[in-house]
């Protein structure tokens, strides 16, 4: 009787394991695996997925203002290496991303540019080569390109 208490016991703590998720899996996240580079550089991305996460925006215009929000895909992806950017202004306070999506004879599928509202980067600015985190709102991108798409080249543009 023992031997099968404790066997039961085996049974369901080693069950438990299995069924263990990241907090990004029980979000109902989607795999994938796209291979990104900046420029010519590989990024090494250690994860990459899409999820679908909520949106809003608003317009105002004299005394009149509107709101709405919105369900989106959002690319999400997190990388040690950095992004190869480009200065186009003197500020440099805001950055747009211009992607490129390829398919698997590496011919160009499409480019995109990445509006500040739509990227987001989150990093440690304080330690060097500390992990960067991207999210990349895929609200205006057709999503069927992502079914054609293998490789992905992004490029940071600071403003």
């Amino acid at each position: 009787m023992k031997k099968t208490i404790y066997i039961i016991t085996v049974l369901f703590f080693f069950s438990g394991l299995a069924s263990a998720q990241s907090l990004t899996e029980s979000l109902g996240t989607v795999k994938t695996h796209f291979k990104f580079y900046s420029d010519t550089t590989p990024l090494n991305v250690s994860e990459q997925f899409i999820i679908k996460r909520a949106g809003s925006y608003s317009v105002t215009a004299q005394d009149l203002g509107m709101a709405a929000g919105y369900d989106s895909y959002h690319l999400e992806f997190a990388t040690q290496t950095a992004l190869k950017t480009t200065d186009i202004y003197k500020h440099n306070k805001v950055s747009e991303y211009n992607v490129r999506f390829y398919d698997a004879n590496n011919n160009l599928l499409g480019t995109f540019m990445f509006e500040p509202e739509h990227a987001q980067k989150i990093s440690n600015t304080n330690k060097k080569g500390s992990e960067a985190f991207y999210s990349l709102d895929l609200f205006k991108l057709p999503l069927s390109i992502l079914d054609r798409t293998v490789k992905i080249n992004i490029l940071e543009y600071r403003k």
